[in-house]
């Protein structure tokens, strides 16, 4: 937070604004650093999701979303930027970048293959992913001074999320739904620690089922769909089985 002043009055490269909306979705334009070498882009996210956009009585990280930051970086990449630096401080919300995600082509859909609301608070319901095409060549990188874990006693929630609004209640919600996101990227990024049923393109944790996409590999990260289901006791492997996502 504060970088972009900094950043262009050291002649590191020009600001540009861009049209976007802030954490609860009102039109709005903001600023991010475009570097002198026209390949890679400073943005923060209190530029777009930032807390100091919002009034005390509008300080809801159920629903505040980072999806404005998600199109300051989509302009970015149309402007041909092939690094992304993203300062995370400062924001308004609680959704672990899924706004983001979400501003960039991917989908997150809930059991009846609708998209989730936008917040950390819905996350929870999150069952098919599918990722944002064409964007291998993007290095990423993320800016920040703490050390916090994403879970847990310190993690983001229970730390950061009362100062955004969130009541006590509020904050084991939000863990909850970060703790569910968080298993569903951990199988996409790192399917070798799923065990694969046999005969299905399924693959099993301790709590959750994902299946993959036929023609997806996991190799191709572009194009990979998967389907979450819990695991309950008595649960039926082949009944599961018998869709996969489209």
């Amino acid at each position: 937070e504060g970088a972009l002043d900094l950043l262009e009055n050291h002649g590191q490269g020009q600001r540009v604004s861009c049209s976007t909306v802030d954490s609860i979705g009102r039109p709005i334009t903001a600023d991010y650093i475009l570097f002198k070498n026209h390949s890679t882009a400073w943005i923060e996210l209190s530029q777009a999701s930032g807390l100091a956009q919002l009034k005390q009585s509008q300080r809801n990280p159920l629903v505040t979303t980072t999806y404005g930051t998600g199109l300051q970086i989509k302009d970015a990449l149309a402007r041909g930027c092939t690094k992304i630096i993203l300062g995370v401080g400062g924001s308004a919300t609680n959704d672990g970048g899924a706004g983001i995600f979400q501003a960039l082509g991917g989908r997150l859909l809930d059991q009846n293959h609708k998209p989730l609301s936008p917040g950390g608070a819905a996350l929870d319901q999150l069952r098919y992913l599918h990722s944002p095409a064409r964007l291998d060549h993007i290095q990423w990188q993320v800016a920040c001074d703490v050390q916090n874990p994403l879970l847990g006693p310190r993690g983001a929630s229970r730390i950061y999320a009362p100062q955004k609004g969130a009541s006590t209640d509020e904050v084991q919600k939000l863990e909850k739904s970060l703790s569910h996101f968080s298993k569903i990227i951990f199988a996409v990024t790192q399917p070798h620690n799923l065990f694969k049923e046999q005969h299905l393109d399924c693959y099993k944790t301790s709590k959750f089922l994902y299946f993959l996409d036929q023609k997806s590999k996991f190799q191709n990260r572009n194009a990979l769909s998967i389907t979450v289901f819990p695991v309950s006791s008595g649960c039926q492997l082949e009944v599961y089985g018998l869709k996969r996502p489209r």
